[in-house]
């Protein structure tokens, strides 16, 4: 998934395996298999959810967009029409989302803000009434450095891992099997 300066989302089904080219020469159109989807002006950031095919967009208009997958060639884009509505709407950070992750048991979203707050998201309750953030904000790194650069979840435990622009590293435990007593 990619999101394009023209305000395209792509989709991109790659081979496993493509012959015994060099990988540095570009894989043909026809073998990658490249569809789209016109979205709205101003996004910048695409995530997808790998567990269940969610697939969320958020720009400068800060809220996080819900869209299909991409299903048209490039040739039979409409740049004159306005894109679809997306099928949901989400208030995101107020000064903008830099960064998002998935729960391997999809309980959870939790995306990291320039504002230095994490909103967990339960997957299972996402909509929201009133332009109100559905789930819970936590604050976690300073605003004044970008707030937080990168965030992401532990493969073993309900662990989330934040890291931000303030140089500090957070590991906050969101529910699950609680982090170990001793180090790893």
């Amino acid at each position: 998934m990619a999101l394009l300066s023209n305000a395209l989302l792509v989709g991109l089904t790659l081979p496993e395996k493509f012959s015994d080219r060099n990988k540095m020469d570009p894989i043909p159109e026809a073998v990658s298999k490249a569809v789209y989807r016109r979205v709205d002006r101003g996004m910048h950031l695409v995530m997808s959810n790998i567990f269940n095919g969610d697939i969320f967009v958020t720009g400068e208009d800060r809220f996080l967009k819900k869209y299909e997958y991409p299903t048209e060639p490039f040739s039979k884009i409409d740049f004159k029409k306005a894109p679809n509505a997306p099928l949901d709407e989400l208030k995101s950070h107020d000064i903008g989302t830099t960064c998002c992750d998935f729960s391997n048991e999809v309980k959870f979203m939790v995306t990291g803000g320039k504002d230095g707050n994490i909103i967990v998201r339960n997957m299972n309750h996402v909509a929201q009434n009133n332009n109100e953030i559905q789930g819970s904000e936590i604050t976690g790194h300073a605003v004044f450095a970008a707030g937080i650069t990168a965030l992401t979840f532990s493969k073993v435990r309900s662990t989330l891992y934040t890291a931000g622009g303030d140089g500090a590293f957070f590991a906050w435990t969101l529910g699950g099997k609680p982090n170990p007593t001793q180090p790893v």
